[in-house]
């Protein structure tokens, strides 16, 4: 925006501006102004707000200068104090804006810090639960597969008279049924 208004007051003499110079300098301004626009729509504290609106109030002077020149050919600050102020109020906005950017950026990081611990902890928790839920699980299955192991060795063997005992889930248990039903059975 400074380049162009600069190169617009620069070329202020009638005779060497071409009218393409107007609309180049006419469609930097919009795109700035936009840009003023949606800085405002990023929801920013007061301090950016006011610096906006300051950088938009001193690019609007510039602006009423040079058309005015344009009409009357009579610019009435000097080129570098107006373009002063504004590259002052544009180099303040940029550094207060890195610091509302850099603001922003640690506390979503602390956020994510935070959110990581948390679901780590969770984690741990839960990891912790599932093992002892396994471990529970597979000792009784494996209490009840050591009974069946041994049944059905004593069965192998022979030994029908003693009745097959096996505690554990309702799958695996064989409780007091007969060597000749449990053999039936399995």
């Amino acid at each position: 925006m400074n380049e162009k208004a600069r190169l617009f007051v620069l070329l202020s003499d009638p005779a060497l501006r071409q009218p393409y110079e107007q609309q180049s300098y006419e469609n930097t301004r919009a795109s700035f102004k936009q840009a003023l626009g949606e800085l405002l729509k990023l929801h920013v504290d007061n301090k950016i707000a006011l610096l906006v609106n300051e950088l938009s109030e001193k690019e609007n002077l510039i602006y009423q200068q040079i058309i005015g020149s344009a009409i009357d050919n009579n610019f009435k600050l000097p080129v570098d104090e107006a373009f002063q102020g504004l590259r002052e109020s544009s180099y303040s906005l940029s550094r207060e804006f890195e610091r509302h950017v850099d603001h922003e950026f640690n506390e979503l990081r602390q956020q994510s810090e935070s959110l990581e611990q948390g679901l780590f902890f969770k984690g741990a928790i839960l990891f912790v639960i599932s093992f002892i839920f396994i471990a529970i699980l597979l000792a009784i299955l494996s209490r009840s597969m050591r009974q069946l192991d041994t049944s059905i060795r004593r069965l192998g063997s022979g030994e029908l008279k003693e009745p097959i005992n096996v505690a554990g889930p309702s799958e695996s248990s064989l409780s007091g049924q007969s060597p000749g039903m449990a053999a039936k059975r399995i």
